[in-house]
């Protein structure tokens, strides 16, 4: 049996020097395309596509080969989970279309020319965008899965960790350490994992018999990541007569934030102050000391919601399904 090359219509497009709504043009016989541009294609199909894998493929999707991305650039994790993701597409012949919505936004005549005029077979989404409105106007046309979140309906996949049991798991550490004044750095609850993330820590506390403390939770926006937004957050709290002595913070920036304001005040950290973030980004190692954090696994929940969404691409029928990966729970020196 001849083995498959996985040759993707990128790779046709850009050893043609053509656009792929041009190449799905020209495999599709529709629009109006000059014939030397259609001869240079078919020409390089020819020479690259030795087995008729990519063709075959084209046919029996009806000519729907890219899988559109929605994500949020400004988020740290978006890059191992865009290597994943790429990474299970390309393994199977598939182009991955990435559409930034940065700050929750998005345009919808942009997508609606996304869905007419190119050949995507299937989205996924890196967040909830706009509330669900796009993500159930885009699942009830194409096969959808939503990834870093827990959310499965009849037409929509999901996969990623479970908040709830890493937080909660990550603030009983806190409480281990004899931490009873634990603030909370937390976004807007507008995203459904930072009301996930919230009850967690709420929980830990309770099942602690330690009192739940107002002015120690506040809440910015996650949509953008700010980091100076943060740090202000933190000095309020921080400000406080009677300051907590832990921090947790909704993500690895947040919490960097939370240390360069303690360091500010003349906080020692871990000896007065110890804090925790969440995501285990690049920043929880280059600060000093390095963050105690929760790691997510974003490749492999770039790579499974790849993989789920080719197998319903491939069998409609296929019920959706929610998908939890492991999260990794690591200590470093600001909770030491």
């Amino acid at each position: 049996m001849a083995k498959e090359n996985n040759i993707t219509i990128s790779d046709i497009a850009n050893m043609s020097g053509v656009s792929i709504a041009t190449i799905s043009r020209i495999l599709n016989n529709k629009g109006n395309v000059k014939e030397e541009t259609r001869k240079k294609v078919m020409d390089v199909i020819q020479a690259v596509d030795t087995n008729g894998a990519l063709l075959g493929k084209f046919k029996k999707h009806g000519g729907n080969l890219i899988i559109a991305v929605v994500t949020n650039d400004a988020n740290p994790l978006i890059s191992p989970f865009i290597n994943g993701v790429n990474t299970c597409a390309n393994s199977k012949g598939y182009h991955v279309l990435q559409y930034n919505c940065f700050n929750n936004a998005y345009d919808r005549i942009e997508f609606e020319y996304m869905i007419k005029e190119l050949p995507v077979a299937g989205f996924i989404f890196q967040q909830i965008v706009g509330g669900n409105e796009l993500t159930d106007f885009i699942a009830a046309r194409f096969p959808t899965v939503v990834s870093f979140e827990q959310y499965q309906t009849e037409n929509i996949s999901s996969v990623g960790i479970d908040d709830y049991a890493a937080v909660k798991s990550a603030v009983e550490y806190l409480i281990t350490l004899g931490r009873k004044k634990i603030a909370l750095l937390n976004g807007d609850l507008s995203m459904p994992f930072t009301v996930r993330r919230e009850q967690g820590f709420l929980d830990a506390l309770k099942q602690a018999d330690i009192p739940i403390r107002p002015e120690y939770i506040t809440y910015i926006s996650v949509s953008d990541f700010n980091y100076n937004l943060a740090r202000n957050a933190a000095r309020q709290i921080l400000s406080l007569p009677d300051p907590p002595d832990a921090f947790f913070a909704i993500t690895d920036t947040f919490a960097a934030a939370v240390l360069k304001e303690a360091k500010h005040l003349g906080i020692s950290v871990p000896q007065e102050l110890a804090i925790i973030g969440f995501d285990n980004t690049d920043v929880s190692t280059m600060t000093d000391p390095a963050i105690t954090t929760v790691n997510q696994p974003c490749y492999e929940i770039g790579y499974q919601s790849c993989n789920i969404l080719i197998d319903k691409i491939n069998d409609p029928s296929l019920a959706s399904r929610q998908v939890w990966v492991n999260s990794e729970f690591i200590v470093r020196d600001s909770t030491r």
